[in-house]
């Protein structure tokens, strides 16, 4: 690169590049088309800066802070997170008892309510709007009740209003009556296939719908009443990316986009380009279900005016089971606390995910397969060992996401069959204690989300966070896989813990690999994209792990680009 060509120059920094060539180095730079033209371990940063700086270059001395690639986000919802932005919050951090929960729904209905007598101008168009209580958080298993909410205690506080919960785990939703009448749901209606509609021992209604083909019967209604406006939509998604840019992330794998959330993304990604000159701050690969349109056009979906370096298709996502605290899993062995439980049903036919999976494998599509229990893996592996032997492909990177109960034995055919495994490793912080006092036991709990039997048996995995469904924390993510720490402070399966630099890889590198991105991003090396991160501490040079979770992310930087800036920055590194 000519010196007219670099825009960003960075010295004196404490560079871990995740290259086995050239572990650490002190200066960076970086060309116009965001790309490294140079990485460096250099004692004079002077003659660094002479080699490369030119008439507009933007030069930062670091002071020996830490930079690290951008953090990769391999399994998240940002467009459900986008949607979810002005709901009501009803978790744990906001209510620990249903009583907590029905006092702010209370609330929250009486506002509205005065605030629609307020606006009613006795038009038609104001006489036949629908006004929804939307809400999300709730967690049955963290209220201290350690139970369901009823439609009967949410009618008494929102009787004439309809009102929707969206359970954190994204497999189960609670709805008031009204919500239940809108949507034609009644003591007759049946479950419909992958989907339970939840009555009690004399057959009523309870208000909690399983499985996204009975919840969504009722949000399709939310839609068509509260449809989307796409100005608001994308602004939504802008203030997600830099909220995600803010916890360092740069790169996102969505995992459940169909028709409608794909033209929200190329909508919001070429609004912002027109808008701002810059590219939208976060590469993202979209995972998508088997869209009735897409399946007859026997290919993946086309994505527009926008260039693949930064929005692109990745393969096809299909759920296998449910939530394992949901009781919606497939496994092997039933659940600990309720034998009782169906524990061993996978979320539609056999014959079904036979010849989907067979269809997408054989036209070299990649898997992305939400199996939270050993009985879906188990069902996947026996699958794919039958189509390598008749339809065999090389490379093909199919995916298991979550992956909570995988065994050893399953590890090891993972590995061997070329699958990768995606753990969602905030299980063992925010629902270890359910696992081993409820779900899964004392035994079986120890060993969810296996990192360090995947990586002794050499099996390729990444991290995520699984954004609704917990916070956006890579750091948190990093902490947790190597501390193995449960949220009252006890300690689950220990022999699993892996180290920092390991964990920081697979959430760098290693999930860059799941959609083929190794080459792109992942490391800092020349050539690469300068997607990095500027940290109030070295990561891999703490006294204590506890030490992770007081790490600031001062900086967030995106094709060399600045995308975010804490207020501390400035004064920590210095722009010369």
């Amino acid at each position: 690169k000519t010196m007219s060509e670099v825009k960003l120059i960075v010295v004196n920094a404490n560079i871990i590049t995740l290259e086995h060539d050239l572990s650490n180095a002190t200066s960076m730079a970086v060309g116009n088309d965001g790309k490294i033209v140079s990485i460096e371990n250099v004692g004079n940063s002077e003659e660094f800066v002479k080699r490369f700086k030119g008439e507009n270059t933007i030069i930062f001395d670091m002071n020996g802070k830490t930079i690290i690639p951008g953090f990769v986000e391999s399994h998240n919802h940002m467009n459900v997170f986008a949607d979810q932005l002005n709901w009501i919050d009803l978790s744990y951090n906001e209510c620990n008892k249903i009583e907590d929960v029905l006092n702010k729904i209370k609330i929250e209905y009486e506002k509205i309510k005065n605030e629609n007598e307020n606006n009613n101008n006795n038009n038609e168009e104001n006489d036949n709007k629908i006004t929804w209580l939307l809400c999300r958080g709730f967690d049955d298993t963290l209220v201290d009740e350690c139970r369901h909410i009823t439609k009967d205690e949410i009618d008494s506080v929102c009787p004439d209003l309809p009102l929707y919960i969206f359970h954190p785990s994204l497999h189960r939703a609670y709805v008031n009556s009204k919500a239940l009448e809108l949507a034609g749901i009644t003591n007759e209606t049946e479950n419909p296939e992958g989907g339970i509609i939840v009555k009690d021992e004399n057959g009523n209604l309870t208000g909690c719908l399983e499985e996204m083909p009975a919840f969504n019967q009722v949000y399709k209604i939310i839609m068509v009443s509260n449809p989307p406006v796409l100005k608001e939509v994308q602004s939504k998604m802008w203030q997600c990316a830099k909220y995600f840019n803010s916890r360092g992330v740069t790169s996102i794998h969505d995992l459940f986009v169909g028709p409608l959330i794909l033209k929200r993304y190329q909508a919001a990604y070429m609004k912002h380009n027109e808008q701002t000159n810059t590219v939208f701050p976060l590469r993202t690969t979209l995972y998508t279900p088997l869209a009735k349109s897409w399946e007859e056009s026997g290919r993946p979906p086309i994505l527009k005016h926008v260039s693949s370096e930064y929005l692109k298709y990745g393969g096809h996502k299909l759920f296998l089971d449910g939530s394992i605290q949901c009781y919606t899993a497939c496994c092997l062995n039933p659940y600990h606390n309720d034998d009782s439980k169906e524990y061993d049903q996978l979320g539609l036919s056999e014959d079904y995910y036979t010849n989907k999976l067979t269809q997408l494998h054989k036209e070299n599509q990649q898997w992305a397969l939400h199996c939270n229990g050993d009985g879906a893996i188990e069902f996947v592996l026996d699958l794919l060992e039958k189509l390598q032997q008749e339809y065999p492909r090389f490379n093909h990177r199919h995916r298991i996401e979550h992956a909570q109960m995988v065994t050893k034995d399953q590890i090891v055919r993972m590995n061997r069959l070329g699958m990768i495994a995606n753990f969602f490793i905030g299980h063992v912080y925010y629902w270890g204690d359910r696992h081993r006092d409820i779900f899964l036991g004392p035994e079986r709990s120890q060993s969810i989300s296996p990192l360090n039997t995947a990586r002794t048996n050499n099996l390729p995995f990444a991290l995520h966070c699984d954004c609704p469904v917990t916070p956006v924390d890579p750091l948190h993510s990093i902490w947790i896989a190597a501390k193995r720490q449960t949220k009252s402070g006890n300690i689950l399966g220990e022999s699993e813990r892996i180290t920092v630099e390991q964990a920081l890889r697979a959430y760098t590198i290693d999930a860059a690999y799941f959609a083929f991105d190794e080459d792109k991003i992942g490391t800092l090396a020349v050539n690469k994209y300068a997607d990095f991160i500027v940290l109030s501490d070295d990561i891999l040079n703490l006294g204590d792990l506890d030490d992770i979770l007081n790490i600031r992310i001062l900086s967030t930087f995106f094709n060399g680009d600045c995308v975010f800036e804490s207020e501390s920055f400035p004064n920590q590194c210095s722009k010369l």
